[in-house]
């Protein structure tokens, strides 16, 4: 017997040898060649470029930095003639050289001409801008291309002409909710109030009362109070009042800067009111409810300052949720704030809640909380008000600030919904404060701790990445439930491929995770030095929830390696999946695309030794565009689901993956770590081993899962449902069986479909007579789920089949 070999793809070593390439040549220019190694999404390496030095000893590094994406072999050659050639490109790459910070080069390794060729990226994509539609490809001159040792004087005066990295000469635009007071008012009037009109003064006061400032018998206002119409004209001494700049006012100290903000939030409560807003005290809200109905929500339109897009926004609405009914209203607080010379409005986004309209919703506190594991008492607030005040600028960023029309998330107030959780107690008794009857209620909390697995060595633990990364995966107990090797073939297009490769080859290894948590430090931690005095807000690794990745090979915990050759590798062109993509019937999309894919699988899962495991690298434009369809009767068809089955009589199973996962680009994923775990688990399952097994299942239990799914009539119409169920072992092998047909009708019996009594019955008997097979006995005990309720004739079918087949009732 042969021993297993290692298999270094042709694609690699062309790779290899065009950077290769790319380095001797750069330090025949005496400069610093830099590649990639860690987390390549489109750049290889760079160039820093060197000056020689006068006296020709060495040369002196200048900091001029180039960025280099290197691309080899001639599936990155296409229409190749004497002259020129050009090089496929993804949108997506164009977009992201474009938007670097930093030069960048597109260099090609031609094999034939074994000879490297470079352009611009953004010289080119200037000059070329249909480089950015479909098909996105480079242009190369073979002549005026050629990337060699005179190319020096070129990229120099690319990095010549390229903007400085960090410029203090252009600003930037800050989007805020504070809002900038352009003019403020130029003079105060103070003027005495008459001795005999100082006692109850403001409840004298009656009309037209300008916003105002009452201490020491003066009162300080922004308007003129000798004027005849305010209704300060009977209350003071005419011939007193006083007339002051603001700007000596303010410096007589900081009461009269609170004095100021007071005066302006009184205009700015009047011009409020005056707009149809409005205001409660507790808590302090402006909100909208002017025409406000049940039926008839407030909508106002609404223009970001960023995009300068108008749209309707709903500012009040009714709600119901059970007997819960109440209105929901956007609403607003505000103050005012001096940073410097500058003043601001500081705009708080708030939510109201109230019982028709106006009236607050009336909040009651629940009482004390008592549990049975202890005599403690707890007192939990229904609902928590959180408002943070504006960011303080620093002085410097003063010139920056803009008006804006965004809208930070709101902070909720006294909230119908929002509640605490309760404290982890068996039970709990309290009263609930959103119920408007005041009525009490038992809740009984039970807490069911997570079971635990066995894993290597029968090591017990309850998270599935602790268990294998101590001490590998359970079939390391029995040779026969573990692969000490999983043969890997790979299908996709010849990038998707080499992706995918490339993921393959990064899980054999250790792999950090990269998941942060935000964490606030409290001031006077040990982590923190003496001289912090206040709490430091941090970003932290979170290992504890998304440890690293032990990595998937003989020598890891995993105690297996993953196999690839080139035998089993399966590529198609990525114009044929384009071509498919491109297609007006969505149906024909779909089974196109599965032929095309099915095809290659078929390929290598016929070879022999065939491979465990297929990966499928899937082009994002397949996905896109032809992952599913939906049929004249009402029917899906699925790309992904037509695959497994297709692959199922080759009795290879396959992964698939996706093409921005496997680029990094998806959005929302995870860490690689995470990923990894996952990925790994999955081949080993797959390639035929046993990660894990629940801990005290019984060895002589079956376990049964029925569930049902819609299935064409002989009219080709979706009217008919088919029993299905999923006997496991301990172990968590087992088979699946289809039963036979049956109709449903919906109008007479529900939505929920539920086998016969006869299909019930030999349903169960086939499960039984299956584990027989796979375990040489029948089960002492057997466990059935289904996804609906129990009717009484199929449990009794139930029972029946299981005492004929020798195995006692649960």
């Amino acid at each position: 017997m042969n021993a297993p070999v290692k298999i270094v793809a042709k694609s690699k070593i062309s790779e290899w040898k065009g950077l290769d390439r790319i380095g001797l040549l750069v330090h025949g220019m005496k400069c610093i060649w830099r590649e990639q190694e860690k987390d390549d999404v489109g750049i290889d390496g760079e160039i820093e470029l060197c000056r020689p030095r006068s006296d020709g000893d060495g040369a002196i590094a200048t900091g001029k930095i180039v960025k280099v994406q290197s691309k080899s072999g001639s599936s990155f050659v296409i229409r190749d003639t004497d002259d020129g050639f050009a090089s496929p490109v993804t949108e997506k790459d164009l977009y992201y050289w474009r938007g670097f910070n930093l030069p960048v080069i597109y260099i090609v390794y031609h094999p034939d001409d074994d000879a490297l060729y470079w352009k611009d990226v953004k010289a080119y994509l200037r000059d070329n801008p249909g480089a950015l539609t479909a098909p996105h490809r480079i242009e190369f001159s073979k002549s005026e291309d050629r990337f060699d040792g005179d190319a020096y004087p070129a990229l120099l005066a690319l990095c010549e002409a390229a903007p400085e990295r960090v410029s203090m000469d252009v600003g930037e635009t800050l989007y805020t909710n504070l809002l900038r007071i352009e003019r403020r008012p130029e003079k105060v009037w103070i003027a005495p109030v008459l001795p005999q009109k100082q006692f109850g003064f403001h409840d004298r006061l009656s009309g037209m009362i300008p916003p105002y400032v009452y201490k020491g018998g003066l009162i300080h206002t922004l308007s003129d109070p000798s004027d005849g119409e305010t209704a300060f004209a009977g209350v003071i001494d005419a011939g007193g009042v006083e007339e002051v700049d603001l700007e000596d006012w303010i410096a007589q100290g900081t009461e009269y800067e609170v004095d100021l903000a007071r005066l302006m939030n009184s205009l700015i409560h009047r011009h409020l009111r005056g707009i149809g807003l409005s205001y409660e005290k507790r808590p302090r809200r402006y909100f909208y409810n002017r025409g406000l109905a049940v039926d008839a929500p407030i909508q106002k339109r609404w223009t970001s300052a960023r995009t300068n897009r108008t749209q309707p926004r709903t500012v009040a609405k009714h709600y119901e949720y059970g007997k819960l009914k109440f209105f929901r209203h956007q609403a607003l607080d505000y103050g005012f704030e001096r940073f410097g010379d500058l003043w601001a409005i500081a705009i708080h986004p708030q939510l109201m809640f109230t019982t028709d309209g106006k009236r607050p919703w009336e909040e009651r506190r629940p009482g004390h909380t008592r549990s049975r594991r202890g005599s403690r008492s707890t007192t939990t607030p229904t609902s928590t008000t959180s408002c943070s005040g504006p960011t303080k600028w620093p002085a410097v960023m003063t010139d920056s600030i803009s008006r804006s029309g965004t809208k930070p998330s709101p902070q909720p107030a006294a909230s119908p919904l929002r509640r605490r959780r309760p404290s982890a107690s068996r039970a709990i008794r309290s009263r609930f404060a959103s119920d408007p009857r005041g009525s009490e209620m038992s809740v009984t909390i039970e807490y069911i701790r997570e079971p635990h697995l066995e894993f290597g060595g029968h090591f017990l633990h309850p998270d599935k990445k602790t268990g294998l990364a101590e001490t590998g995966p359970f079939g390391c107990t029995d040779p026969a439930l573990h692969p000490t090797q999983i043969r890997v073939g790979i299908v996709g297009t010849r990038a998707t491929a080499e992706l995918c490769e490339r993921w393959v080859d990064e899980c054999r290894h250790y792999i950090e995770t990269t998941k942060t948590q935000r964490r606030t430090m409290p001031a006077g931690s040990p982590s923190l030095p003496e001289e912090v005095g206040e709490d430091v807000i941090v970003e932290a690794l979170v290992k504890s929830l998304t440890p690293d990745f032990v990595g998937m090979s003989a020598e890891s915990s995993f105690a297996t390696s993953i196999l690839t050759a080139e035998r089993w590798r399966a590529t198609f062109q990525d114009r044929e999946a384009r071509l498919i993509a491109d297609g007006d019937n969505p149906i024909q999309r779909v089974e196109r695309a599965t032929d095309l894919i099915a095809e290659h699988i078929e390929r290598i899962a016929t070879v022999s030794p065939a491979p465990d495991v297929i990966l499928v690298a899937m082009p994002e434009v397949l996905l896109e565009n032809s992952s599913t369809a939906q049929l004249g009767n009402g029917g899906w068809l699925n790309l992904r689901r037509g695959l497994k089955a297709r692959s199922m009589k080759w009795g290879v199973p396959i992964q698939i993956l996706r093409e921005d996962t496997l680029s990094g680009k998806k959005p929302s994923l995870q860490d690689r770590a995470t990923r990894a775990w996952n990925f790994a688990t999955a081949l080993y399952f797959k390639g035929g081993g046993v990660p894990w097994r629940g801990h005290g299942l019984g060895t002589d239990t079956c376990y049964v899962g029925v569930t049902f799914y819609k299935a064409e009539d002989a009219q080709g119409r979706i009217v008919m449902r088919t029993g299905v169920a999923q006997a496991f072992d301990y172990l968590g092998q087992g088979v699946v069986l289809r039963g036979d047909p049956f109709e449903w009708d919906v109008d007479e019996h529900g939505k929920t479909p539920h086998l016969t009594q006869a299909g019930a019955a030999d349903l169960m008997r086939k499960v039984l007579t299956e584990y027989e097979k796979i375990s040489r006995l029948p089960p002492k005990r057997v466990v059935v789920h289904k996804s609906s309720r129990f009717w009484g004739p199929s449990i009794g079918s139930s029972t029946s089949s299981r005492a004929s087949s020798k195995a006692s009732p649960p």
